[in-house]
């Protein structure tokens, strides 16, 4: 595993404030998919829970065709490092309001997001369990934020254990009717750059970090930074897993004070934990 610490000092100096603040000043957000999951196949592709969904054999053909259609013309935007934010931003929202109509509009069910969980590609990190064991054992609230389906998210906790009374889930759903079959989705949608405008004080998750100012923050993506925006803190420390190739690593420099390359496992992040609470 390599790691990657740009400003030293002030990674110090973070760490250093959330040790002092120990478990009982701590909260923690992180994303997902690529975050807390693998983020590559046995194949060396990376995968999300979209990607996953649109292959699943269960899904009809015209799902597949038109998702494939979606992710060629918006994909290329999303990782354009010459593309104004607010530019992503409006294409972003077209990409996610177009797919999640389309998820109700080709009648995906609840049989097809259980087979995306038993995906074997859908895979958590080495150590995860730990972490959220470490999280639950200090009372630590724990709040998953995702742009992706939680519903998948939701049904990958369940499988694994992981989903303990400290932890929280803020992320997409699709309404199912009595029969499993998908009606509707949740408004407004969150995409990969719009965390930071969704109210955390919307949610219950709010209620229980109370007093506690210090944020542990881990993420995959450059938008991921701004899930802690809306809640008050006194001190950040992020922590960005840059899993693709380092074609992005100085905007991640700027942004992360921590990052892991090479996809890897949760030992390093583990360490840092267990030194906080």
């Amino acid at each position: 595993m390599e790691v990657a610490i740009p400003d030293k000092t002030e990674f110090e100096r973070k760490l250093a404030f959330l040790v002092a603040g120990g478990a009982a000043g701590l909260h923690v957000v992180s994303d997902f998919d690529k975050t807390l999951t693998m983020a590559h196949s046995a194949d060396g592709k990376i995968v999300s829970s979209y990607s996953r969904l649109r292959n699943c054999p269960l899904v009809p053909k015209e799902y597949f065709e038109e998702s494939m259609k979606l992710k060629d013309k918006f994909q290329p935007h999303e990782f354009d490092p010459k593309l104004p934010m607010d530019q992503k931003i409006e294409l972003m929202q077209e990409w996610w309001e177009t797919a999640w109509n389309n998820k109700v509009k080709f009648g995906l069910n609840m049989d097809m997001m259980k087979a995306v969980v038993r995906d074997p590609s859908l895979k958590m990190r080495d150590g995860i369990a730990l972490f959220f064991r470490k999280l639950w054992e200090n009372d630590v609230p724990f709040l998953i934020f995702s742009s992706g389906i939680g519903n998948v998210i939701d049904l990958k906790l369940k499988q694994v254990g992981l989903l303990t009374k400290n932890v929280h889930l803020i992320a997409n759903f699709l309404e199912f009717d009595e029969s499993g079959v998908a009606v509707d989705h949740n408004r407004p949608l969150i995409t990969v750059f719009t965390k930071n405008e969704v109210s955390v004080k919307d949610y219950s998750y709010h209620s229980e970090i109370g007093e506690r100012k210090n944020v542990l923050l881990l993420g995959d993506s450059l938008g991921d930074i701004g899930m802690s925006e809306g809640m008050e803190h006194d001190c950040v420390l992020k922590i960005g897993f840059l899993n693709k190739d380092n074609s992005d690593r100085e905007a991640y420099e700027k942004a992360y004070d921590v990052l892991l390359l090479g996809d890897p496992d949760f030992s390093y992040v583990n360490e840092l934990l267990v030194r906080i609470v």
